[in-house]
């Protein structure tokens, strides 16, 4: 076998009588072991200028008020969505009908349906059930609404703003709405002194659960007599404590507007 030949290189020519231990020699050799970490330095640097600002602008969290740190939901009072299929309550037993009145009493439960009315006040059929998750309370106009509004949720005692739309709605036992419906039906009780008047309609209220699940804030938006609108705000007063609704991971206060049908 023969012997390898070297191939001296430009480099080894040049320098072929001169020192190659140290000076030009050396510095020309690692040229392109320079060049190379210059080059990949320079893509890594210029890699982190664009991806650190973007990373600040994904985890940035978007505030309004003045630094107060409240994040902002849009609301379309125009996009409400369709209400629900009709939800049906059995009636109750019929209770005996008082000594002093010769005509019968039919007695007929409340049937509790979440809703409000409009703000012309054509109200819905009894057999009807619509059911809406908000935050603190607006006049029945301004539920109707035309426009666009900037609101803001606070998870504090203060008040609270509308949310169109709550990423985990409140819960009453584990379920939804429909379990409450059912609470609510056997603890309202017809006053006695109502049925003897022949006092009957529905009673139109608002109540707030809290970002601990109390319920609190119970009023009365359209009563019909004291008898039967005491009787719906005792009834909603005593409920137990809900699962709070969240909105991006933290309480919120949410209103839930409801009327309950006091029929003869």
């Amino acid at each position: 076998m023969g012997r390898k030949k070297h191939i001296m290189s430009f480099d080894d020519i040049v320098f072929e009588d001169r020192n190659q231990d140290y000076g030009a020699y050396v510095l020309r050799k690692k040229y392109n072991t320079y060049i190379s970490l210059a080059t990949v330095a320079t893509v890594v640097f210029v890699v982190i200028c664009f991806i650190v600002p973007y990373l600040r602008i994904l985890n940035k969290t978007y505030t309004s008020g003045h630094g107060t740190g409240r994040k902002v939901v849009s609301l379309r009072m125009d996009e409400i969505p369709p209400p629900p299929e009709q939800i049906y309550v059995p009636p109750v037993m019929t209770p005996p009908p008082p000594e002093t009145r010769q005509t019968e009493i039919k007695y007929v439960a409340p049937v509790v349906v979440d809703s409000v009315p409009d703000k012309d006040l054509i109200l819905p059929p009894a057999e009807d059930v619509r059911f809406s998750e908000e935050t603190e309370a607006r006049d029945i106009s301004s539920y109707a609404g035309d426009g666009d509004d900037e609101l803001f949720g606070e998870t504090g005692s203060g008040n609270a703003y509308d949310y169109f739309i709550i990423e985990v709605p409140p819960k009453f036992r584990g379920g939804d709405v429909e379990k409450f419906r059912e609470w609510l039906t056997k603890r309202v009780i017809y006053p006695q002194e109502a049925m003897e008047k022949g006092i009957q309609g529905k009673v139109y209220l608002t109540f707030i659960v809290e970002p601990d699940g109390s319920v609190s804030n119970v009023n009365i938006v359209k009563g019909v007599n004291k008898l039967l609108d005491d009787e719906a705000v005792k009834a909603i007063e005593a409920s137990p404590k809900w699962s709070p609704g969240l909105q991006r991971g933290r309480p919120v206060r949410v209103r839930f507007s409801i009327y309950l049908n006091f029929a003869l």
